[in-house]
C-alpha cells in the first residue's frame, strides 16, 4: 500500500511506511474510515488522504479529520484520521426546499457538486414526485432518500469522488477456503435473532397514527416476535425489515492477506466444521497493519 497526503495548496506528499493502519469499510456507514500512525516528519496541514494498492489503484480517498503530531518518550509520530468523501455530504446540512419532478443531475448540482464531488452515475431523467427536503437533514440523506424511493438503490461515493447511484454490485464471487480458495486463520458464524424484526407499525408523520404495518413473513415462520413503531414512509419500513434480516446472521473471517474483495461482492465459504456456506456478500472489511503484521477481517451477511 502507498499512503499519500494532499495539502490545502494541492501538494501531494508521501506519508512513508506506516507503523499502524486501520481501514474500515462498512455497508451500514456511508463514509469509510482510515486511521494511520507514521514516523514523525514536518508536514503542512493536510486536506485529503489517499491510499493506493500495489497496482497503484486508488482504494481510499478521503478528507483529513485529524492530523496530530506527537513528540515524546514514546516516539515521535504523526497520526492521521480520515473519512471517505461521503463525509462531505454527511457533515453538511441540506437547504430546505421543494423539487417538482426532481432528477439525480439536478440534485447533484445543488447538493453534491458544491462540496467537490466530481460527477455522478445513474439515471438522468426526472421522476414524477414532489420531493420536499425538510429542515435538519444532511446532504447525504437527500440522496439516500431520493435514490431509495425513486430507484430502489442505496447510493455510494467512490474513492475518487463520484456519486454512484447505479446500484451495480462488484462482479465475481469470493471463495473462502483453506484448500483451493482464499485462506483464513479464523472463522466465526454469528446468528443474532435479537437483531431480527417481525413487524413494523408505521405512521407517515408525527401525530398521524400508526395506520400501516409491514411484516417479515419468514421471521413469523421462525418464531421471531419483535415489533417496532416508527415514523417513516412505507418503503422505509420495508428497507428496515430487510436490514434487520441481513444483520441477524454474519460470518466473520480473519484473512492473512491484505484487502480482500469489495463491499457488496458475493461470497461463499467452505469450512471443515461449519460446512458449505453460500448466498453471502461482503458487508464489512477492516484492514489492519500493526506489530502483528497485516490482515483483513471480513464480515459476510446472508443475501437470503
Amino acid at each position: 500500500m502507498r499512503y499519500e497526503g494532499i495539502s490545502a495548496a494541492g501538494e501531494k506528499i508521501s506519508l512513508g511506511d506506516p507503523i499502524k493502519v486501520r481501514l474500515n469499510m462498512d455497508e451500514d456507514a456511508p463514509a469509510h474510515g482510515f486511521s494511520g500512525v507514521f514516523p514523525f516528519r514536518q508536514l503542512p496541514p493536510l486536506r485529503f488522504c489517499n491510499l493506493y494498492d500495489d497496482k497503484e489503484k486508488l482504494v481510499f480517498g478521503g478528507i483529513v479529520d485529524v492530523q496530530k503530531a506527537v513528540c515524546g518518550s514514546g516516539g515521535n509520530l504523526i497520526e492521521i484520521a480520515s473519512r471517505s468523501k461521503a463525509a462531505l455530504l454527511l457533515d453538511n446540512e441540506a437547504k430546505p426546499q421543494t423539487y417538482l419532478e426532481p432528477s439525480l443531475g439536478e440534485l447533484f448540482r445543488e447538493h453534491a457538486a458544491p462540496y467537490g464531488l466530481t460527477s455522478f452515475k445513474g439515471r438522468t431523467f426526472s421522476f414524477s414526485w414532489t420531493y420536499v427536503i425538510p429542515k435538519g437533514i444532511s446532504e447525504w440523506q437527500v440522496f439516500a432518500d431520493f435514490c431509495l424511493y425513486c430507484m430502489d438503490v442505496i447510493p455510494r461515493v467512490t474513492p475518487d469522488g463520484i456519486l454512484d447511484a447505479t446500484g451495480e454490485m462488484p462482479q465475481g464471487e469470493l471463495r473462502f477456503a483453506n484448500e483451493g480458495g482464499i485462506p483464513y486463520t479464523e472463522i466465526a458464524r454469528v446468528q443474532s435473532p435479537c437483531k431480527r424484526l417481525r413487524q413494523l407499525w408505521i405512521q407517515p408523520s408525527l401525530g398521524a397514527g400508526y395506520q400501516r404495518n409491514v411484516v417479515d413473513l419468514d421471521a413469523v415462520r421462525t418464531g421471531i416476535q419483535r415489533t417496532r413503531y416508527i415514523t417513516a414512509a412505507n418503503w422505509q419500513g420495508k428497507l428496515r425489515l430487510k436490514q434487520s434480516r441481513r444483520r441477524s446472521e454474519e460470518v466473520i473471517l480473519t484473512c492473512p492477506d491484505a484487502l480482500t474483495g469489495k463491499i457488496g461482492m458475493r461470497a461463499s465459504v467452505s469450512d471443515p466444521l461449519l460446512g458449505e456456506l453460500r448466498n453471502y456478500s461482503v458487508a464489512k472489511s477492516t484492514y489492519l497493519l500493526d506489530s502483528r503484521g497485516e490482515r483483513c477481517v471480513i464480515t459476510l451477511r446472508s443475501c437470503l
